[in-house]
């Protein structure tokens, strides 16, 4: 009995050996090491390629326009000589390639100097930066609204983008031309002190400013990360490394960096706040300027406006605390309220139209697939809004259950994610700084897990690799019927 007991056969036992030595490998200084080179040597080449001529790399580009302007500093510099299929093998490959190093920095951080980290991160984001932008075209939407406001007075929460003048510069780059403005107010209002500007002055104005909501979002996420006992050096790669977060987002000039360095910035004051139970005076301003930016963030993107339900709720117990979280909630809302009134009057996003749009690959249209039902209908749609609903009430038990926030956010962030319609791959950026401010290994891995389904249905060659396997979420009555109302709203 005793050598049943402690004797496993030996297929198992080399098994485990092999898993745990190459746990030791990937946690290695070499692995690590490897896979910054690699993501570094993965980024700027997907940038010199992307300004080196048109191609897919970069949305607003087109075979006869590509001015040296949109191009960046890095024009020309490196024009391969692949054909358009190749080289979107290439890119998948690499990206794939990309997100495996993305894991290996997550397993070896520890193995990387502070120094090292930070100069790596730092890089990374000033290449995406200084590049043309990538993926979609969405940069220049928040142009044409902006300029749709002040230089043709045309409200973009009640004018479509359809009805302005054709020949506004910004009109041609932008592709949402039957869609009501989605974008939020207080971030509408900022885009208006780039409005007047040349589009080439707009771009690198708006990508600076983008440099500092970036920097900004990094720094509040290493300091919570170290207020927490936490290291900053595997926060920092949690955030700034994510190869999904640099290609999909900052390359493509998104704007959820803004919304995610509020919402940060706003998390870190209620961390320090709770850990000076002491000076209740210094705490509590802390607190409500916590609040008011969570507020705040809410009007940037409709999406943050969970984070101060969950700061009131981890905050329950600590009545003082919660108070003023209250009240500085209230008097940032009341701050964006007035702003959306004065600017555009009783008129708000437009989120609605867009809730019923539909990627092939999310998980409500796959869901449906996966039912026989042909993609996402209107009752899996609605099963997965209870399912939010759900989800987030859970995040708001969480948060009073454990009296912090950071968990809670985190769940909520990837729940939204989960249940979108209109599922885009820098949403992930909405979770990862949760985190990497939390020890909570589920909400870690099934974070790695959607980022994995996420790079995977936005590789350029991923309806090649679904069709493989027999997934086809393009070829059914629903799939047409939601492209067709993509096309309208792109095409009216």
């Amino acid at each position: 009995m005793a050598t049943q007991a402690t004797t496993a056969p030996l297929p198992v036992q080399l098994r485990g050996r092999w898993l745990a030595q190459l746990q030791v490998a990937l946690a290695g200084r070499r692995a690590a090491g490897c896979a910054l080179a690699y993501l570094f040597l993965f980024s700027a080449l997907t940038v010199l390629v992307a300004a080196g001529s048109p191609s897919f790399l970069s949305a607003p580009v087109r075979a006869n326009y590509f001015p040296s302007w949109l191009a960046g500093p890095f024009d020309g510099l490196l024009k391969p000589s692949l054909s358009e299929a190749t080289l979107k093998w290439a890119f998948s490959l690499g990206a794939l390639a990309a997100y495996g190093a993305y894991l290996v920095l997550l397993a070896g951080w520890r193995t990387l100097s502070p120094r090292l980290v930070l100069g790596a991160v730092a890089l990374l984001q000033l290449l995406y930066l200084l590049g043309p932008p990538l993926a979609l075209t969405d940069v220049f939407n928040y142009l044409n609204y902006a300029r749709m406001e002040v230089v043709h007075h045309l409200n973009p929460y009640v004018t479509m983008p359809v009805l302005e003048p054709h020949s506004d510069p910004a009109f041609p780059l932008s592709n949402w031309h039957g869609l009501l403005s989605p974008y939020g107010p207080l971030f509408t209002i900022f885009t208006f002190s780039f409005a007047t500007l040349s589009v080439a002055g707009y771009l690198w104005s708006y990508k600076a400013a983008l440099l500092v909501a970036d920097g900004l979002l990094l720094a509040f996420t290493w300091a919570g990360a170290r207020r927490l006992g936490r290291d900053g050096r595997e926060a920092l790669l949690w955030v700034g490394a994510n190869p999904i977060v640099l290609v999909w987002g900052l390359g493509a000039d998104h704007n959820d960096f803004f919304t995610m360095a509020i919402v940060v910035a706003a998390t870190y004051l209620l961390v320090v706040g709770a850990q000076r139970p002491a000076q209740e005076r210094r705490s509590l301003p802390l607190a409500a300027a916590a609040g008011a930016l969570f507020a705040l963030s809410a009007f940037f993107k409709a999406s943050a406006g969970v984070m101060l339900p969950i700061a009131l709720c981890a905050l329950w117990r600590q009545r003082r605390q919660f108070w003023a979280v209250l009240a500085g909630g209230a008097v940032g809302g009341l701050v964006g309220l007035g702003a959306t009134l004065y600017a555009f009057g009783p008129h708000f996003p437009d989120i609605t139209i867009q809730d019923t749009l539909v990627t092939g690959l999310s998980v409500p249209n796959l869901t449906g697939l996966a039912l026989g039902l042909g993609g996402e209908t209107g009752a899996v749609h609605a099963l997965f809004q209870v399912g939010l609903v759900a989800a987030i009430a859970l995040s708001l038990y969480t948060a009073y259950r454990r009296g912090e926030p950071v968990d809670g956010g985190g769940w909520a962030s990837f729940a939204l994610v989960i249940t979108l319609s209109w599922v885009l791959p820098w949403y992930v950026i909405w979770i990862l700084p949760f985190c990497a401010l939390t020890a909570n290994r589920r909400l870690r891995r099934a974070t790695l897990v959607l980022g994995a389904y996420l790079i995977l249905a936005w590789l350029p060659v991923s309806s090649q690799l679904f069709g493989a396997v027999g997934i086809h979420p393009g070829s059914t009555a629903v799939a047409r019927s939601h492209n067709a109302a993509i096309a309208e709203l792109l095409n009216p």
